[in-house]
């Protein structure tokens, strides 16, 4: 779990924030690995009710599997803005919201679980699938470029030159 203390912040004025960097848990997923040791910036914003915290776009890298070559390559992912609530105690307006929607910040040591946070960040940022740049392209994509390259050195385009060729 990645956890920060909290109790100044929520004793400070609306408005003051607070950067918290953390260290980026090892997520148990199977099409990204994040690689150990990286760090996250989460800006924390007193609110009136509790916090409001930020996550900027960062660089995270991480391993994954080239959907082209099947190979492992390290891709860096640009992750998005992300933004969530936390609170010591649920306000009435939010009961019946979904739990994930919003963090908790226990209120025994006044510490708060960033986990869900950057998981959301991370996820939420990755891409449908991973092509490594480095891997050979597709036959069908080399083919398609390679008769570009002649109908435009030719001048002309004739799409049914090949059918042509069939009769």
């Amino acid at each position: 779990m990645t956890k920060i203390k909290v109790y100044q912040l929520l004793n400070q004025a609306t408005g003051q924030s607070q950067d918290y960097t953390v260290a980026i848990p090892e997520f148990q997923d199977p099409e990204f690995q994040v690689l150990p040791k990286q760090t996250i910036v989460v800006t924390a914003y007193r609110v009136p009710d509790g916090l409001s915290l930020s996550v900027e776009p960062q660089q995270v890298r991480g391993q994954v599997i080239c959907s082209r070559s099947l190979e492992n390559f390290i891709f860096e992912l640009q992750t998005k803005l992300t933004q969530m609530q936390a609170y010591p105690k649920v306000p009435k307006d939010l009961e019946t919201v979904v739990d994930e929607d919003f963090l908790l910040i226990e209120s025994k040591n006044l510490e708060l679980d960033l986990e869900p946070l950057i998981r959301e960040s991370i996820f939420l940022s990755l891409p449908l699938r991973f092509v490594n740049p480095k891997a050979p392209k597709h036959p069908i994509l080399n083919a398609k470029q390679n008769t570009k390259a002649t109908n435009n050195s030719t001048g002309e385009h004739q799409p049914f030159a090949k059918l042509k060729e069939l009769l």
